[in-house]
């Protein structure tokens, strides 16, 4: 018994001292947000912080030639890419790149870039595919090739 008290101390010790480690990873616009002490303004916070990160940048001419479905923004007539919500949109596969064990990143011609969330999958994409991405839930998205049911949750890039 006590020498299961002394291993529970010691792994919560040694988690204890990671806790700064992963603070560091964490965007400035995050952090910010854990110090102020109002439950509701916090939570307003984080949601301003996460909320660039489920958007995705489609060009204005896929959503005006009907490449996207679902779109609940406007367009912007002036500018070549405007920020619009889609439930999901057809693009080309410009460019794959393996990053890491079982991690791909994912570049289609219109210059977004897709991060694979899901390491379990085995990846069929290449360059020059035709693909539709659907969003998922939690900021994820599937990717599917054009001829092919299969599916790969991805994530927009936070580069």
């Amino acid at each position: 018994m006590t020498f299961r008290i002394a291993r529970l101390f010691f792994a919560s010790i040694a988690l204890l001292g990671t806790a700064p480690a992963l603070a560091a990873d964490l965007p400035a616009s995050i952090l910010k947000c854990t110090a102020i002490p109002d439950d509701k303004a916090r939570l307003a916070c984080f949601d301003r912080a996460v909320a660039p990160r489920q958007a995705v940048t489609v060009p204005a001419a896929a959503v005006a030639g009907g490449a996207a479905v679902g779109a609940t923004g406007a367009a912007d007539a002036a500018g070549a890419d405007a920020v619009v919500e889609v439930d999901s949109f057809k693009g080309v596969v410009k460019t794959v790149q393996r990053r890491g064990v079982g991690l791909w990143v994912l570049v289609l011609e219109d210059g977004s870039t897709w991060d694979q969330s899901d390491t379990t999958q085995e990846w069929f994409l290449q360059p020059g595919d035709k693909v539709e991405l659907s969003k998922a839930r939690l900021g994820s998205w599937f990717v599917r090739k054009e001829g092919r049911n299969a599916t790969l949750r991805v994530t927009p890039a936070r580069r």
